[in-house]
């Protein structure tokens, strides 16, 4: 996984996106932003997290999860998350 920017939070499993997602929510946020790298088990924690406590979420689809699973559980930031589910398996394109 490529290294995360400064601003970016590290969010590797349940109890991390727990933490995280309760550290933004006492911090005044309204929406929680995800991003590629994020394991299934802490994106899905940070789902209910956010439902939980009226928060949107946001950002790239996670390698981890399905389209459909994202598009049901947050908006998508960027056309670019949906390239890997319209090229055909074989495109010579990666």
């Amino acid at each position: 996984n490529p290294p995360l920017r400064a601003d970016n939070l590290a969010v590797a499993d349940e109890r991390s996106a727990v933490v995280e997602a309760r550290a933004q929510i006492a911090a005044g946020y309204d929406l929680l932003k995800v991003y590629d790298n994020l394991p299934a088990p802490a994106y899905r924690t940070l789902v209910s997290e956010a439902r939980a406590n009226g928060l949107a979420m946001t950002g790239h689809v996670p390698r981890s999860i399905a389209l459909d699973e994202a598009l049901a559980s947050q908006g998508i930031e960027h056309v670019t998350s949906f390239g890997r589910w319209l090229e055909a398996d074989d495109s010579p394109v990666k």
